[in-house]
C-alpha cells in the first residue's frame, strides 16, 4: 500500500482485487443448478434427508454463507455501508428483528425449525449486505457481465431440468408437480427461473453487444420452460414488473431491441408447445384455460386468505413465530401449505402486526430506493425494478418471499442498481476517516 492509499482509508484487502465479485455472481447464478443436483430424485420418492434438503434449501443457504464469508474477507468496508443506512431503514429493521426473534423463541413446539426459518431471513439480509460490500469495493464492476452470468445460469438451469425430464424412468407415474428437483413444486421452479429470465430480457432491451444472439437463446429457453410448467404466477409477475420498470425509467428501449425481445419470448412460447405436457397441470394451453375458468382462476386462494386473516387475529401483536403456518394450520386445511400465498399475511401471521408491519415497511423502503436509483443506469434499473415488483406481485398470490431461491435471485438482479451510490457512499466515508 502507498501512503496515499493509507491516508484515503482504503482497506488493504480491497486493493488489487478484481475477481471476488465475479466469484460471487458465478455462485449466485449456479444456485438453482446446485440445488437441482442435490435434490435429484428420479423415482420421486424423497428420503427424509432429501426432503429436508429441498424444503429448507440447504444448498442455497450454503452458497449464501460462502458469499458472506467471501465478502467479509475481501469486500469493502461493510461497516461504512451500514452507517449509510437511512434512519427509517435502520428503525424498521430493528423493530422487525426484535419482534421476530421474540415471536420465534416463544414457540412451544418445533422451535428448532422455527429458528432455522427465521435464520433464513437474516441470511438474506446478510447476503444483501455482503453483495453490496463486494461490488462497492470492486474497481472493475460491470453490470453487463453480472447479468450475462445470471442469464447463463438460467440457461444451465433449463438444461439441467430438461435432462431430468428426459431421463425419468417412469414418466407416466412420476409426480411431476411435486417431485421435480430444486423446488417444492413446478410452479416454484418457474418462479425461480423468472428471476434469471429478467437479466436476459434486460440485456436484450438495453445493450447492443455482439453476443445478443446468446441472450436471445437464453430468454427463449427460460420462457419455454416457464410456459411448459403452466405457471401463471411467473408470467403475471414478469409482466407487471416489466411494465412498472418502463414507467419508472420513463424511457422506451429502441424499437429494434423490443422487436428482438418480443421475438425471443414468442419463440420460447412456441417451443413450449412442442414438448408434451407430462401432466394435466402443465403446458401453455392449461395456463390459458385456467385463466378463463372462474373455478380455477384463484385456485382456492380467497379461502386460504380468509382463514389466515382469521388466525392472525388469535395473536395479532406478536404473531405465531417464523414458519409456523404449515403445522398450525394443518388441522384447518385439506392440503398442507407452507404459507398463506400472500406475503403480507405471511408476515403478519409469523411476526404479528408490529413485526409484520415493519417487514412490509422494509420492502416499501427498498422499493423506493430502487426506483430512485433506477434512472441513473437503464440496464440495472430495468432489471432491479422488474425483479422487485415481480417478486411483490408473485408473493401476493404465491410464496416467492417464503422460499430462499427466488429471494436470493431477486437480490442478485437488484444489487447492481446501487453500485454508483455505494461507490459514492464509500468514497465519502473514506474521506471522512482521513
Amino acid at each position: 500500500m502507498t501512503a496515499a492509499q493509507i491516508e484515503r482509508g482504503i482497506p488493504a484487502s480491497t486493493l488489487n482485487r478484481k475477481n471476488e465479485w465475479r466469484v460471487a455472481i458465478f455462485v449466485l447464478a449456479l444456485i438453482p443448478v446446485i440445488q437441482s443436483v442435490m435434490t435429484w430424485d428420479l423415482d420421486g420418492r424423497l428420503s427424509d434427508a432429501a426432503y429436508f434438503t429441498r424444503h429448507f434449501s440447504f444448498p442455497a443457504m450454503i452458497c449464501q454463507f460462502f458469499i458472506i464469508i467471501l465478502s467479509a474477507r475481501f469486500g469493502a468496508n461493510g461497516i461504512a455501508i451500514l452507517k449509510n443506512l437511512s434512519r427509517p431503514v435502520f428503525i424498521a429493521f430493528s423493530i422487525w428483528a426484535i419482534v421476530a426473534i421474540y415471536a420465534t423463541f416463544s414457540v412451544d413446539q418445533s422451535q428448532a425449525a422455527s429458528v432455522l426459518l427465521l435464520g433464513r431471513y437474516f441470511l438474506h439480509f446478510l447476503s444483501f449486505w455482503a453483495l453490496a460490500a463486494l461490488i462497492s469495493g470492486a474497481t472493475d464492476f460491470s453490470s453487463i457481465f453480472w447479468y450475462k452470468i445470471l442469464a447463463l445460469g438460467g440457461f444451465l438451469y433449463v438444461l439441467c431440468l430438461t435432462l431430468f425430464a428426459f431421463v425419468v424412468p417412469d414418466p407416466a407415474n412420476f409426480n411431476w408437480i411435486l417431485r421435480m428437483p430444486s423446488a417444492t413444486n413446478a410452479r416454484q421452479i418457474a418462479n425461480n427461473m423468472a428471476f434469471l429470465l429478467i437479466p436476459a430480457v434486460a440485456l436484450l432491451l438495453f445493450t447492443n453487444p455482439k453476443q445478443k444472439w446468446a441472450f436471445f437463446i437464453c430468454a427463449a429457453a427460460m420462457t419455454a420452460f416457464i410456459a411448459w410448467t403452466g405457471s401463471r404466477t411467473a408470467i403475471v409477475g414478469l409482466g407487471f414488473g416489466g411494465l412498472i420498470a418502463l414507467a419508472v425509467l420513463r424511457m422506451m428501449p429502441e424499437i429494434k431491441a423490443m422487436m428482438i425481445t418480443g421475438a425471443s419470448i414468442a419463440t420460447g412460447l412456441l417451443i413450449s408447445l412442442l414438448f408434451p405436457a407430462p401432466a394435466p397441470q402443465f403446458g401453455l394451453f392449461r395456463m390459458v384455460q385456467a385463466s378463463q375458468d372462474s373455478a380455477q382462476f384463484g385456485s382456492g386462494r380467497s379461502e386460504t386468505w380468509s382463514l389466515a386473516i382469521e388466525h392472525i387475529g388469535n395473536n395479532p401483536i406478536w404473531g405465531h413465530g417464523s414458519g409456523r403456518y404449515r403445522e398450525n394450520m394443518s388441522d384447518f386445511v385439506e392440503f398442507q401449505l407452507n404459507h398463506p400465498h400472500n406475503f403480507a399475511l405471511q408476515f403478519f401471521y409469523d411476526w404479528g402486526l408490529i413485526g409484520g408491519g415493519a417487514a412490509v415497511l422494509l420492502l416499501a423502503l427498498l422499493g423506493w430506493h430502487i426506483c430512485k436509483s433506477a434512472r441513473k443506469t437503464p440496464l440495472a434499473g430495468f432489471a432491479a425494478v422488474t425483479a422487485f415488483f415481480a417478486i411483490i406481485a408473485m408473493s401476493s398470490i404465491e410464496g416467492a418471499l417464503f422460499h430462499p431461491i427466488p429471494i436470493i435471485l431477486a437480490i442478485a438482479a437488484i444489487i447492481p442498481v446501487f453500485y454508483h451510490q455505494l461507490k459514492f457512499d464509500r468514497t465519502a466515508s473514506n474521506k471522512g476517516e482521513a
